[in-house]
């Protein structure tokens, strides 16, 4: 059985990474769950994350779940480019599902939301980010060791002699991290259910 599997695995040329995490803080003991899924085949990737509350966190929060997916291509050194985001948040009831688009031609991302309630659209609307991202959050994860030896906006030794390393970072505007070199799309963006 286990050698079927080997040879399926082999056959589908996948690489899939799957981690599962559990969230606990002091006293409060288990808080949350997340899993994640990488899957990589020929040219292209997609990651998968879902977190969700437990315990007193769970009641606290009114059951809340978030997913989050990107999709796009792997370039010839590693990096990962995503064409596609999507954020689902739910509780209580209420979800809101954003997908933002990556147009690499005319260096634009636009986005489309749609909120529910007890399963029923309540409202959609769709518009275009100010500035262009390279990267979502989840490309970045991956991308962050390409982008900081890479970039100006890296990691810089400032002594050898002390073993201080300082990091400039990208600017911040609203609820937004973005500069002319990296921008990311951030999991906060509009992200509340009210």
């Amino acid at each position: 059985w286990l050698i079927s599997l080997i040879i399926l695995v082999s056959v589908l040329g996948a690489d899939i990474i799957d981690a599962k995490y559990i969230v606990e803080y002091g006293i409060f003991g288990q808080m949350g769950k997340a899993e994640a899924k990488l899957t990589k085949k020929d040219k292209h990737y997609k990651i998968e994350v879902k977190a969700y509350a437990t315990g007193l966190a769970k009641i606290l929060s009114g059951g809340r779940v978030e997913s989050y997916e990107s999709e796009g291509t792997i370039l010839p050194n590693g990096t990962l480019r995503p064409n596609i985001f999507r954020q689902n948040l739910s509780r209580r009831g209420k979800t809101l599902i954003k997908i933002y688009t990556f147009d690499r031609i005319e260096r634009r991302v636009k986005f489309k939301e749609k909120r529910y309630k007890d399963g029923k659209l309540k409202g959609e609307k769709g518009g275009e980010l100010p500035y262009f991202a390279e990267n979502d959050i989840l490309s970045l994860y991956f991308n962050i060791n390409n982008i900081l030896l890479n970039s100006e906006i890296g990691i810089r030794a400032l002594s050898n002699k002390t073993g201080f390393i300082g990091a400039s970072a990208p600017s911040y505007s609203g609820n937004q991290f973005f500069d002319n070199k990296t921008s990311i799309i951030t999991l906060w963006d509009n992200a509340n259910l009210t």
